[in-house]
């Protein structure tokens, strides 16, 4: 005979509540998962193959909202997993800087990590460590997500005349990451701007 599949309680309850990403309108869901949504412990909205919790009356409109969901629960689950594995983290993550080369409406955070403890120099252009458009999570010490993002920049050039910077920087690799969640923009914009006034009192 035909399995039966459980529908839990939580399965039924509509999206909206759960944290500051959890929309009504699949529109509204930005892609990049906030910090809050990456720490939510409640069982997300998914749309159930048996229909029981459809939000969606119109059939087309229903399946593009069902197709988002789950696959951006794929996703997500597959970043989750990423940060409880936690093998080789960049640690110390600071935000010393900001850049606008990409525009005035396209900021991006300069964020530096130290480097990895190897002896080997990295191959920038084989690994696929802080690759471009790769989503990066911040994480405290007790492994709270405290920020999210996207690499926005990484550059692995040595430039003419210019000391080894970006992912080369002596000091550990540097990349531009631009944040989407109004939250956390502005505690990152309070961040760099705290930094900066702790190493010009550090550099007098």
């Amino acid at each position: 005979g035909e399995g039966t599949v459980a529908c839990w309680a939580s399965d039924l309850v509509p999206p909206g509540g759960r944290h500051s990403n959890d929309h009504l309108n699949y529109r509204d869901i930005l892609i990049v998962p906030p910090a809050d949504e990456l720490n939510c412990e409640a069982r997300p909205y998914l749309p159930l193959k048996s229909k029981e919790n459809r939000i969606i009356e119109d059939e087309v409109s229903y399946l593009v909202d069902r197709n988002f969901r789950l696959l951006r629960e794929d996703v997500l689950k597959s970043m989750i997993s990423s940060l409880e594995d936690r093998r080789r983290p960049w640690l110390n993550a600071r935000i010393i800087g900001m850049d606008f080369s990409k525009g005035q409406n396209a900021m991006s955070f300069l964020v530096q990590v130290d480097r990895h403890q190897q002896r080997k120099k990295i191959d920038w252009k084989k690994t696929r460590a802080l690759g471009s458009q790769t989503i990066v999570a911040f994480v405290d010490g007790d492994g709270k997500v405290v920020r999210t993002g996207v690499i926005s920049i990484s550059n692995h050039e040595e430039r003419k005349g210019a000391k080894n910077d970006w992912l080369n920087h002596p000091a550990g690799p540097i990349i531009g990451v631009t944040i989407e969640d109004n939250v956390a923009f502005n505690e990152a914009l309070a961040e760099a701007a705290a930094n900066k006034l702790l190493l010009k009192a550090y550099n007098r």
